[in-house]
């Protein structure tokens, strides 16, 4: 998340909004560091809350895949 190529809630756990919510993450060394074109986070498969637009499939917490976004990087390689 403090690559300039992402944009958007600080964290990864729960509703994602405050930076203690960050609890995943995903590590570049530094040559592939400048090779990274977008980072993004896919948060439909949680059962968020109402700010967060979650798949309409995901109403119990039975349902949610994880309590953690999934994190996704764009390289070009």
């Amino acid at each position: 998340m403090s690559h300039p190529a992402y944009r958007g809630d600080p964290g990864t756990h729960g509703s994602g909004t405050r930076p203690s919510d960050k609890l995943d993450y995903l590590l570049f060394p530094a040559p592939v560091w400048g090779r990274v074109q977008h980072v993004g986070m896919e948060r439909r498969g949680v059962r968020a809350p109402p700010a967060i637009k979650s798949f309409d499939t995901v109403t119990p917490k039975a349902d949610e895949a994880s309590d953690h976004a999934a994190l996704s990087a764009d390289l070009d390689l």
